[in-house]
């Protein structure tokens, strides 16, 4: 859960959830282009 990776990894709920998001959209992308 984003809880579990935010305690982990000593960063807020938030960074978290926005780095994941923005992950997810570059992968998108890298997809898009093959």
């Amino acid at each position: 859960s984003y809880d579990e990776i935010a305690k982990v990894l000593n960063i807020p709920k938030g960074t978290v959830m926005s780095r994941l998001y923005y992950a997810r959209e570059a992968l998108k992308k890298l997809r898009e282009k093959k």
